[in-house]
């Protein structure tokens, strides 16, 4: 879908230990109902390197992309706080 994601992590030094995923404003019901996958495979990777949700292809890119922005500013900037991105 077309819609706005959001993507929350919190984040230790070297670990992502919280993500949550807002994908409530996606056009189409798979990609809309695809936040608690996202979550999981963010968590199992510890990184935004995870596959797509089959079906949701723009969502999974939105996803990827705010996470990878989120950790690289995060990590780059010593700074450990709970980020929240938005990607569209």
């Amino acid at each position: 879908g077309m819609g706005e994601v959001t993507v929350s992590m919190t984040f230790t030094e070297n670990a992502i230990t919280d993500v949550t995923v807002d994908t409530a404003n996606e056009t189409i019901d798979l990609a809309r109902n695809s936040a608690e996958d996202f979550q999981k495979a963010l968590m199992e990777a510890q990184s935004a390197e995870i596959d797509g949700v089959s079906g949701a292809t723009y969502t999974s890119g939105a996803v990827r992309e705010a996470a990878a922005s989120s950790k690289q500013w995060v990590w780059s900037s010593k700074r450990l706080p709970k980020l929240r991105l938005l990607q569209k």
